[in-house]
C-alpha cells in the first residue's frame, strides 16, 4: 500500500538490525523458514552473509533461493513515545517512516 500520511509513535521501539539489508531488484537471497512474529515477512540470507526480514510480497521464490522484484531497505527506526513520523508505505503492519529531523526507517 502507497499512501502519506502522519501518525504518532505509541510505544517505544528500538531497533533491533544495525546493519540492515539493502536490497536491488534482481538480486538473490537464500530463504530460511523462520517463523515471525509479523506476517508476511521472509527471513533472508545475501550472498554476503547478511540477514534480515524481507516483505515476502516482494520476492519470488523458488525452493529456497528468492529474487528481489523491487528495491528494499530493511533500516528501521529507533523511536519514541509521541514521536510524530511522516509515513510513506506499509508492509504487513509496518510503516515506514521518516522523522521531523529526516530519519527514515521502518516501525512496527
Amino acid at each position: 500500500m502507497e499512501e502519506t500520511g502522519l501518525c504518532r509513535v505509541i510505544r517505544d521501539y528500538a531497533s533491533a538490525y544495525p546493519d540492515p539489508l539493502v536490497l536491488s531488484a534482481g538480486e538473490t537471497v537464500t530463504i530460511e523458514g523462520r517463523e515471525g512474529k509479523w506476517p508476511g515477512w521472509a527471513w533472508g540470507i545475501t550472498q554476503n552473509g547478511t540477514a534480515g526480514w524481507i516483505p515476502a510480497r516482494i520476492l519470488t521464490q523458488e525452493g529456497t533461493i528468492g529474487r528481489i522484484i523491487e528495491h528494499y531497505n530493511a533500516t528501521e527506526l529507533t523511536v519514541r513515545v509521541g514521536t510524530q513520523l511522516t509515513f510513506s508505505r506499509e508492509e504487513s503492519d509496518w510503516l515506514w517512516g521518516t522523522t521531523p529531523e529526516g530519519n527514515s526507517g521502518w516501525v512496527p
